[in-house]
């Protein structure tokens, strides 16, 4: 890092052009929270709700998405302060933005396992229980340590642990250092998707001080993994900011037929797959802790295909009319509201699950079907009525 200009620090060139909104990033990312929340919802009570996703016909999920559009959300926010003062400054926006991810994941957690002790024996999600063998107080500072997290919240996390770097990241794309950008984001999906981290950890905590209890950034996404996505997404934003709309289309991420037929083979591929017999489950369900490389091939044809019928303005039908529709979902104003407070939203939700399946359960509507699509419904319901208070009351609250 030392071969990096140390004027960086100080002062960055001028932006070509101020990027406005993009209101259709806003929407997206609302999009996959939402469906996030059905996911979840549906995973401790199983209704029709999730046929609305589209994990029905995809191999990937929403955080494989919903991850990189924050990195290139973060490239373009973090930009205005790196030109303007340099890395320093980019720095301590980050720290601010930190401060209340800590903040909503400290609070989200202490809320949730209040919850459990709440919802004791008879009305908790299958597989959480209560700890009875450790003192409350020191469940709390585990909490705020990490080192104990409820189901659910795990994105916050790995965004803590990922966005630390993120003034490293300025000093190496706007010192065009690129190859080395992606050399190390390679190298840590390689090391992690290899398990030699957990061999590194394990040998620390048997050799060393096993910290797990005291603190821990174990999440269910592995960070060295996801950091490809998120800095991946990243670079796409740094290059947007730099060359604007028209430049990132004609130089950056070309609007090309003929990648949007791969794109669109490979998306077949893998929703044939799901009907096969036989088909390997790393095909068909490929690992998401560990971000693999079959998960990888299917988010960049879906983003890609996406990304085309977006950009695209003379489509064919039946082409023309599904670019319509995903345009038509990502500008529904009550999307693009989530979308502008995600933070909020998606710890509202984790809240919300848990909520839910404790009311299913303390009703005793498990083996009510409609009962429990209503609590469902109701809960997303909840959900964007909250947000919609919040973004009118308390406007400053990320």
């Amino acid at each position: 890092m030392t071969e990096l200009n140390s004027s960086l620090w100080m002062r960055a060139s001028p932006a070509p052009a101020k990027a406005g909104r993009l209101t259709v990033l806003d929407g997206a990312r609302g999009y996959l929270l939402v469906m996030m929340f059905v996911s979840h919802l549906t995973s401790v009570y199983g209704t029709p709700l999730f046929w609305f996703h589209h994990g029905e016909f995809s191999a990937v999920m929403d955080a494989e998405f919903f991850i990189p559009l924050s990195g290139f959300v973060c490239a373009i926010s973090y930009a205005r302060p790196f030109r303007r003062d340099g890395a320093g400054a980019s720095a301590l926006a980050v720290l601010k933005r930190l401060r209340w991810l800590y903040v909503y994941q400290v609070a989200v957690a202490l809320m949730v396992f209040a919850l459990v002790w709440a919802a004791w024996p008879d009305r908790l999600i299958n597989g959480v229980a209560p700890d009875f063998e450790t003192s409350a107080q020191v469940q709390v500072l585990q909490v705020m340590t990490f080192a104990r997290q409820p189901h659910y919240l795990d994105i916050l996390l790995i965004y803590m642990v990922l966005m630390l770097f993120i003034p490293v990241a300025q000093l190496m794309l706007f010192k065009n250092r690129v190859r080395l950008f992606f050399g190390i984001l390679v190298t840590c999906w390689l090391f992690s998707r290899l398990g030699l981290d957990d061999q590194v950890l394990n040998l620390l905590y048997t050799q060393g001080v096993d910290t797990r209890p005291y603190f821990s950034l174990a999440g269910f996404f592995n960070p060295l993994s996801y950091a490809l996505l998120f800095y991946g997404g990243f670079y796409l934003g740094h290059r947007f900011s730099e060359k604007g709309l028209a430049g990132f289309r004609a130089n950056v991420v070309p609007v090309s037929a003929r990648y949007f037929v791969i794109a669109c083979v490979i998306i077949a591929g893998f929703a044939i797959a799901d009907f096969l017999p036989g088909v390997p489950d790393y095909i068909h369900s490929p690992a998401r802790d560990r971000y693999s490389e079959v998960a990888l091939c299917s988010t960049l044809a879906i983003a890609y295909a996406v990304y085309f019928l977006l950009n695209q303005p003379a489509l064919p039908e039946p082409a023309a009319s599904l670019r319509n529709l995903i345009s038509g979902i990502f500008s529904l104003p009550a999307l693009v509201m989530i979308g502008q407070n995600s933070l909020f939203f998606y710890s509202l939700h984790v809240v919300m699950v848990y909520l839910a399946s404790y009311a299913i359960a303390d009703w005793n509507f498990g083996d009510n079907l409609l009962a429990v699509l209503g609590v469902q419904i109701a809960a997303v319901a909840s959900a964007f009525a909250l947000t919609d208070r919040k973004k009118r009351f308390l406007p400053g609250l990320p």
